[in-house]
């Protein structure tokens, strides 16, 4: 999470192939940050799995994709979940 008041850090998530996908507002309370908004980023695991993945045919397709979908799918319902009782 990244707060919208920090320019530079959330440059440089999206840099990093990073995507919103969600965003809550900040409350301030006395001597906090300005206010604004979290913003959840995330990056698709497929993304990094082809990016770090040794050069073979098939990597990113079959099996092992489908299961790290479903993992990123679990996570980001998880997150919703969490960010719904804020």
């Amino acid at each position: 999470m990244v707060g919208s008041f920090n320019a530079n850090a959330l440059r440089l998530y999206e840099k990093m192939g990073y995507e919103a996908r969600a965003q809550r507002d900040f409350i301030s309370f006395p001597d906090s940050d300005k206010v604004g908004h979290w913003i959840l980023m995330a990056k698709s695991l497929d993304q990094f799995q082809r990016k770090h993945a040794p050069a073979k045919a098939g990597v990113g397709t079959g099996f092992a994709s489908g299961i790290a979908k479903k993992q990123e799918d679990r996570a980001f319902q998880m997150t919703q979940s969490s960010l719904e009782t804020l």
